[in-house]
């Protein structure tokens, strides 16, 4: 079986790079209360590689998680993931909004 994760952790800043200018995620994530205490996920870059992993890479929430703590972007259980990526929701929807 092939790892999807290189690709996702190669093709990051290119995408930061394609998105408009002046957009701030941590402030977004915090403005949506995505992020509220900064604990697991500190950003709003790290939730949204997060959401990228788990949705369009395909990774189960069990690969997310150790995904993500391999990549040094958050520690979250199975659940965690899932509870994180619900209250991102409105994240995500203003992100795609703003594009």
């Amino acid at each position: 079986m092939s790892d999807p994760t290189p690709a996702l952790h190669d093709q990051f800043p290119e995408l930061l790079a394609r998105l408009p200018p002046g957009l701030d995620l941590d402030a977004l994530a915090l403005e949506t209360k995505a992020i509220q205490r900064r604990r697991e996920v500190v950003d709003g870059a790290g939730l949204l590689r997060i959401a990228l992993a788990r949705g369009p890479g395909g990774l189960s929430l069990r690969q997310t998680a150790a995904w993500a703590a391999l990549r040094g972007i958050a520690e979250l259980s199975n659940p965690g993931v899932k509870y994180r990526l619900n209250q991102a929701a409105g994240f995500l929807a203003a992100l795609v909004a703003r594009l």
